[in-house]
C-alpha cells in the first residue's frame, strides 16, 4: 500500500472523528448531519463515505482503536494478573476520557457493550484457563464480566473518574473474587 496514501487516509479519519466529537459536544448525536461533519472536518463527502458507512461507524472504529491499544498493552506483559488487566483497562479509559464522557453524555453508550463483549472474550481466551468449564458456562461468564465491566465503567465516568485506576482495579478484583473462575 502507498504509505503517503495511507497517511492521508489516517488524517482524513482523524479529522472526521475530531469533527464529530466537537459537534457532539454542542449538538445531539442524532441531529448531526454528514454535511456538518464533512464541513467541520474540511473533507469531501466522498472522503467520508470512503472511510465510513454511518456516524456510528466513526465511533465504532475509534472504539476498535482504543481496545486494540488496550490489548497491545496487555500483550507486552510477560505475566498478567486480574489486577493488571483491570488497571490497564481503566488507565486506557482515562487516556481517552473526553471520548468516553462525550459518548455517555450523548446517550449513545449503547455502542460500547458490543465492543466490550468482543474484547472480554478475547481476554479470557488469551489469559485464563477456561478448559475446566463447559462452553455454555464460559459464555455466561464472558457476558457476566463484560456487562459488569461496562456498567462499572459507565458509572465511574458519570461520577467524574474520581477513583484512581488502581482503586478501580482493586474494586474489579474484589468483585471478581465473588466467583471462582480465574
Amino acid at each position: 500500500m502507498n504509505t503517503r496514501l495511507y497517511t492521508e487516509n489516517q488524517i482524513v479519519q482523524e479529522s472526521i472523528f475530531t469533527a464529530l466529537i466537537q459537534l457532539m459536544q454542542k449538538k445531539e448525536f442524532h441531529n448531526i448531519t454528514i454535511t456538518e461533519i464533512t464541513e467541520k472536518a474540511g473533507v469531501s463527502r466522498m472522503s467520508y463515505y470512503r472511510n465510513y458507512s454511518s456516524k456510528e461507524d466513526i465511533l465504532i472504529k475509534y472504539l476498535d482503536r482504543i481496545f486494540d491499544e488496550y490489548l497491545t498493552e496487555l500483550l507486552r506483559l510477560k505475566k498478567c494478573s486480574k489486577y493488571d488487566i483491570a488497571k490497564i483497562y481503566f488507565s486506557n479509559m482515562r487516556r481517552h476520557k473526553q471520548f468516553w464522557i462525550t459518548v455517555i453524555r450523548s446517550n449513545i453508550s449503547y455502542l460500547i457493550p458490543q465492543k466490550v463483549d468482543i474484547y472480554i472474550n478475547d481476554l479470557f481466551e488469551k489469559y485464563f484457563r477456561s478448559e475446566y468449564h463447559p462452553k455454555a458456562f464460559k459464555e455466561y461468564i464472558f457476558d457476566y464480566y463484560a456487562g459488569g465491566l461496562y456498567k462499572t465503567s459507565v458509572k465511574w465516568i458519570q461520577n467524574g473518574m474520581k477513583e484512581s485506576d488502581e482503586e478501580m482495579a482493586e474494586l474489579i478484583c474484589r468483585l471478581s473474587d465473588f466467583i471462582e473462575i480465574l
